[in-house]
């Protein structure tokens, strides 16, 4: 969602369904994360994957990722930056395309590599979860990040890799290095 801010600006509003179908999905990437030992589930492990969201985000933003900054979080909702143009959010990369493949490619890639460096996955990168915006592409749902600690994270990387190599190799010249 879009709110306004009190400066008249804009935040983007994260609310996660209370009643999720997806407990057991989220499960697998709360274990072995000693941020959130002790997360059993329901509401609980909601609100708990809320607060995970936005310290993923706080350290990655850290590390000088492109994500949106991180404002607050409370119980089941996250604030962060709005990434947009007058209130228009930018679109995803499944929607839009890439006009610099190799260009993006090596952004999104250098990302992965400050996150890897800083002790975090995404682990579930996708061009559903990648902006493209004016200052090229951003990371979002950030929600199932992992430490580089976490039993699969270094599966969860691979296959993030696999999923970037896959989405841009559909470009005629697109080099995957």
């Amino acid at each position: 969602y879009r709110a306004t801010t009190a400066e008249g600006g804009f935040a983007a509003i994260k609310m996660y369904r209370l009643r999720s179908p997806s407990f057991v999905h989220m499960q697998q990437y709360m274990e072995g994360d000693r941020r959130f030992a002790g997360t059993r589930n329901g509401i609980q492990l909601i609100h708990a994957w809320t607060q995970k969201e936005y310290k993923n985000l706080s350290i990655m933003h850290d590390l000088g990722c492109r994500v949106p900054d991180p404002i607050a979080f409370k119980a089941n909702i996250l604030a962060m930056e709005f990434l947009g143009v007058d209130g228009v959010p930018y679109s995803r990369l499944s929607d839009t395309g890439s006009e610099d493949p190799n260009g993006d490619f090596a952004l999104i890639m250098a990302d992965l590599e400050k996150m890897k460096g800083g002790g975090l996955v995404h682990a579930d990168v996708s061009e559903y979860n990648i902006l493209m915006t004016d200052k090229g592409p951003y990371l979002i749902d950030c929600g199932q990040a992992v430490l580089t600690s976490h039993p699969r994270a270094e599966e969860f990387y691979k296959r993030d890799l696999e999923n970037l190599r896959k989405y841009f190799s559909k470009y005629p010249d697109f080099k995957k290095e």
